[in-house]
């Protein structure tokens, strides 16, 4: 069992329902949208199409994170023969997967119709900004998927997690940059914007991230094994 053949399950069961097409529909038009009404608002006048089709980009690959939770834990016990490490690994990279399919949508438009690029935006910063972005979403996904909750709730949280809790944080206090570290997905991708990361801004953006992978395999470990299929459930 690969994320391929994992990612293209979920793909398949997204698109078999609305709430799957309504997604897929709101990405492919957000850039025209973007173009059109971002000059018209008070606040939004001054955002540029590019930063927002990326913002664009990276809220859609978390929303299609979000909705994929419930389907992979449905999945996991055809990756239970993979073991702890495995699974967390299949999870992980089947999330960022959907991520990046879903985010195409918003930006191959964008970049199709390029003569609106900013001179000051670089997409070979921004892109790698957004992917560790996705990634860093997709591990605090992959820690939920180890808690035992409602299926329904699973989704709610985490774009809770990733979109509310940073806005609500302020980043002056020791604690704030702290909790902003572990939360705030898109912190690099938003700094992308106006200049490049260096070298340790990529370091400080992965080591959350590894903490998070390190939470989901420790939750995942302890009877991992002795989740049974639900047809070998007993009676």
């Amino acid at each position: 069992m690969s994320c391929l053949h994992v990612t293209l399950g979920l793909l398949r069961h997204h698109l078999r329902r609305p709430l799957g097409w309504l997604l897929v529909i709101a990405l492919l038009i957000s850039w025209p949208m973007l173009r059109t009404f971002l000059p018209l608002g008070l606040v939004t006048a001054d955002l540029h199409h590019w930063t927002a089709a990326y913002e664009t980009a990276f809220m859609g690959g978390v929303a299609a994170m979000a909705l994929s939770l419930a389907p992979l834990e449905e999945f996991s016990w055809i990756m239970r023969p993979l073991g702890p490490m495995g699974r967390i690994t299949v999870q992980t990279g089947s999330l960022l997967l959907v991520a990046v399919g879903a985010g195409l949508l918003a930006l191959a438009p964008a970049h199709l119709f390029h003569d609106w690029q900013l001179v000051s935006f670089r997409a070979e910063d921004s892109l790698p900004a957004l992917v560790l972005g996705w990634a860093h979403a997709a591990t605090l996904g992959v820690v939920l998927l180890q808690v035992p909750m409602d299926q329904h709730l699973r989704p709610v949280l985490a774009l809770g997690l990733i979109t509310v809790v940073p806005g609500l944080v302020i980043g002056g206090t020791a604690p704030g940059q702290a909790i902003l570290a572990w939360f705030d997905a898109g912190e690099t991708l938003r700094a992308s914007f106006e200049f490049p990361p260096t070298g340790a801004h990529w370091v400080g953006a992965v080591l959350p991230m590894t903490g998070w992978a390190a939470c989901a395999l420790a939750l995942a470990w302890p009877g991992a094994d002795r989740r049974s299929r639900p047809c070998d459930t007993p009676s």
